[in-house]
């Protein structure tokens, strides 16, 4: 695939095409599990699927609502058992094209931000 083109700002001067993505947006650690919730969004295709995976292990599928749109953000959730003390959570989207979010972490300027959310609990 070639370079997209870029105006005289840096900015691409071609369409951006939106990448998986996945989020959480909530992380309540309690006594005996972890609610977790976010929102994943992969458009054109729709969300395939959103994976959760605990202090860098192996990545775990998690509850999807109903989808409304394969442009619309989905919302996700889970119930995760943790073991006391602090853990980094991690989030990734897959679409339905196949496309799995990619974990490199880059700034969004110029073509959008990639990497995978994470968030620190203290149980």
């Amino acid at each position: 695939m070639p370079p997209p083109s870029v105006s005289g700002r840096g900015w691409p001067s071609d369409p951006i095409w939106v990448t998986p993505q996945a989020r959480i947006d909530v992380a309540t650690p309690g006594r005996a599990a972890a609610s977790i919730a976010g929102v994943a969004w992969a458009p054109p295709h729709g969300v395939e699927s959103v994976e959760l995976r605990i202090d860098g292990g192996d990545w775990c599928p998690v509850d999807l609502g109903t989808e409304l749109a394969p442009t619309a953000w989905r919302r996700w959730r889970t119930t995760l058992d943790l073991l006391a003390g602090e853990h980094t959570i991690q989030a990734r989207a897959i679409s339905r094209s196949g496309e799995v979010q990619d974990g490199t972490p880059r700034s969004p300027f110029p073509s959008g931000p990639t990497g995978y959310h994470a968030v620190t609990v203290e149980v």
